[in-house]
């Protein structure tokens, strides 16, 4: 009924359709095995035939490659929608690995510091004690080593961005 209403050639005996020239599928869906068997005997050659049990790994396939499309989307716009509020924060904002590699900083600190964010990601945080640094923003890493997941040696010195 469906392909009838959309124009599409209906029938009520398959048959008719093997006399259709630019046919070179058939996709069986009924998932009766004496339908499948009997188009099998009947088919002409050039046609190929897909039983309902293949057409429904395909129809599954599609239907993940198609979910997992959206899920990717919907990452994107979280993505988006993260980086903006990380962005907006007036704090300054550091996101460093256990080895102290920076891995990336929000817009205030790329601004105080004047790096960009390919710069800031080639920096490492070092150990210098604060009596000895010249780092333009000591003042802003005085409480990151309480944070750090391992601890730093003693006496604990003060992180430090090399400028």
């Amino acid at each position: 009924m469906y392909a009838k209403q959309k124009g599409l050639f209906t029938t009520t005996d398959y048959k008719d359709f093997y006399r259709i020239p630019e046919l070179y599928l058939i996709i069986e869906l009924t998932g009766k095995e004496d339908v499948l068997h009997e188009i099998t005997q009947t088919k002409p050659t050039h046609i190929q035939l897909v039983d309902h049990v293949t057409a429904r790994l395909f129809w599954d396939i599609f239907q993940i490659e198609e979910k997992r499309k959206q899920a990717l989307e919907a990452l994107k716009q979280a993505n988006i929608f993260w980086e903006n509020v990380f962005n907006c924060m007036q704090d300054f904002i550091l996101v460093i690995d256990e080895e102290y590699n920076l891995i990336t900083a929000n817009q205030a600190v790329l601004e105080k510091t004047g790096l960009c964010k390919e710069e800031i990601k080639k920096k490492k945080f070092t150990l210098a004690s604060p009596s000895t640094s010249s780092c333009s923003i000591s003042y802003l890493l005085c409480c990151v080593a309480s944070y750090l997941p391992h601890p730093l040696p003693s006496p604990t010195p003060s992180l430090h961005l090399p400028t």
